[in-house]
């Protein structure tokens, strides 16, 4: 089976440790940048660093690009 798009992104930024969460939730590279603190501690990412090494690439990467 090939590895999802999430579980590169988590394995990119050292957190395998919440992966069950990410697959339980269907948590998806494009959305990770529109999580709120709350829905992040509630996936396991509870340390504010993690919470920024996850979301700063998903934001430059994922993140649409149409605001003006």
């Amino acid at each position: 089976m090939a590895e999802s798009e999430m579980l590169k992104v988590l394995r990119n930024v050292g957190l395998l440790l919440v992966r069950e969460m990410f697959d339980k939730e269907k948590i998806t590279p494009n959305i990770v940048s529109m999580l709120s603190k709350h829905e992040l501690e509630y996936l396991g990412v509870t340390i504010p660093a993690h919470m920024m090494t996850l979301l700063l690439p998903s934001a430059t990467k994922y993140a649409p690009h149409d605001y003006a």
